[in-house]
């Protein structure tokens, strides 16, 4: 039986491994209006400790919450809550 692509062989792992090649980012980035928007490296800091890593000891339901509260200490004119968690 002929292969596609030739006479390559495959492993296992080459049909099971993800592959980056067409996808595409589902995420919008929005505008951001203010011509002055920066985050403080304090913020990026204390989002950065409690960064979410998927370990099994770790529930996102309760991450997520906290990130939503960071994110809500700063409010700045012309960055929407988007913009300001992506």
């Amino acid at each position: 039986m002929a292969r596609e692509g030739g006479d390559q062989r495959r492993t296992l792992r080459d049909f099971v491994t993800p592959e980056v090649q067409g996808i595409i980012s589902s995420m919008a980035h929005p505008n951001v209006d203010a011509n002055n928007f920066k985050l403080k490296s304090a913020l990026i800091s204390i989002v950065q400790q409690s960064q979410f890593g998927g370990t099994p000891s770790e529930d996102p339901n309760l991450h997520l919450p906290v990130f939503l509260e960071v994110c809500g200490t700063l409010k700045l004119n012309g960055v929407s809550t988007d913009a300001m968690q992506l």
